[in-house]
């Protein structure tokens, strides 16, 4: 879609095979998320080995130094087919509950999962274990689940084809 000439390899069982595949030249590139490349591959950032090409969100991370693929991208159509994309970043790993719980219910537990993710003990627990704490509220998540469901057929179609070989 943006024209860059990546080719996908196949065959590798996770990231720590395809690091392994880096370290012996057999590839050139991983995608993945920093965090979970760090946990394994930190040492080739610091080494200079591996270096970050762009990051998928919308908005750059200023830590990080890199443009976002969205710098990349030269009209609306492809900003949306990306949104698709990288909803599942913005999801993230969400606290699902059952259909037709009370509305009070749904905010009395979102709002204990937004004290959670400001709790002195909780945050410092999660630096020692070098965790990345960025949560979103139930109402972000709900918005990107709400855009996914209403995703134009024309455009999950393109979407689609972009995944296909």
């Amino acid at each position: 879609m943006l024209g860059m000439k990546f080719r996908p390899v196949d065959g590798y069982k996770g990231a720590a095979d395809i690091i392994l595949a880096i370290q012996r030249n057999e590839v050139g590139s991983i995608c993945q998320t920093i965090t979970a490349f760090a946990q394994t591959g930190q040492h080739m950032i610091d080494a200079g080995i591996v270096r970050l090409l762009f990051t998928t969100e919308r908005e750059a991370v200023p830590a990080l130094k890199v443009p976002t693929v969205y710098d990349f991208t030269k009209t609306e159509e492809q900003r949306k087919i990306l949104d698709f994309h990288a909803s599942s970043l913005e999801i993230g790993r969400p606290v699902l509950a059952p259909p037709n719980i009370p509305a009070e219910r749904v905010q009395a537990l979102r709002r204990a999962f937004d004290a959670t993710m400001k709790d002195p003990a909780f945050l410092e627990e999660a630096r020692q274990r070098r965790l990345d704490i960025e949560p979103r509220t139930g109402e972000q998540i709900e918005a990107v689940l709400r855009t996914i469901a209403g995703f134009p057929e024309e455009l999950l179609a393109k979407a689609a084809q972009l995944t296909r070989r």
